[in-house]
């Protein structure tokens, strides 16, 4: 087994292990760990639903950033073209 199938696997054992281990606490009496343990794996489904969103927020911005500096540079090129024929942009 590789690394990586073991890190697959690990990933779908946390939809078991965790609440096991929430149930395991509860018995054992330690009520304030309890609720931290038993909603982890939704806990981090939606932190990283919320890294995801604002990674496609922050691309779009450099997205839009980079098309702008691109654009400008093909101005640049057609104005110096244009002023090598002598026209007036």
């Amino acid at each position: 087994m590789t690394l990586a199938n073991s890190g697959a696997f690990l990933v779908h054992w946390k939809w078991i292990s965790c609440p096991i281990a929430a149930l395991l606490i509860w018995a054992r009496g330690d009520n304030r760990v309890d609720i931290l343990a038993f909603p982890w794996p939704l806990a981090v489904m939606l932190l990283l639903a919320t890294i995801n969103i604002f990674g496609v927020v922050a691309s779009g911005f450099a997205r839009r950033n980079l098309l702008k500096g691109e654009l400008e540079e093909v101005e640049n090129r057609f104005k110096q073209a244009l002023s090598r024929k002598g026209i007036r942009p």
